[in-house]
């Protein structure tokens, strides 16, 4: 946890976790033509073969930072990242996954602390405790 005053109004806020929720990714067609420009015709072959047969697909990370304040706990929204890849079945994989993708965007997650009014470095979100949930749609996916 790390206890940081609120810019607006000075009340202590304690950030107590970082992270992210996956979705999925709305245009995928968009991302699957990016990888078409970019993976060898063989790789390509591989990827589109098992995409179709439903093996992968592709999310959205939404980055958050929950924080307790005197009002109880908030939740401060705001990158998202797209374009990560989930394999099926779903497991520990893709959690280490969208977590990578987490740590590695604290500079987001700080600048959308700091639009509201949370003054917080990157450096010390780095170090903060990573939650990936998962939104429903993607939950009866996983569940089928």
């Amino acid at each position: 946890m790390m206890d940081v005053p609120r810019e607006n109004d000075g009340a202590e806020t304690t950030i107590f976790r970082i992270g992210g929720t996956a979705w999925p990714e709305p245009r995928p067609e968009r991302e699957l033509s990016n990888l078409m420009r970019i993976a060898s015709e063989e790789e390509l072959s591989d990827w589109m073969r098992d995409y179709e047969a439903g093996k992968w697909f592709f999310v959205r990370i939404e980055l958050f930072a929950d924080v307790l304040t005197a009002d109880g706990v908030a939740r401060y929204c705001g990158h998202s990242v797209p374009a990560l890849s989930f394999i099926m079945p779903h497991g520990e994989d893709n959690i280490d996954h969208a977590s990578e993708i987490v740590r590695s965007s604290v500079e987001a997650i700080a600048a959308t602390l700091q639009v509201n009014g949370v003054a917080a470095a990157p450096d010390d979100l780095a170090s903060m405790p990573i939650v990936i949930e998962v939104c429903p749609e993607l939950e009866r996916l996983f569940a089928a």
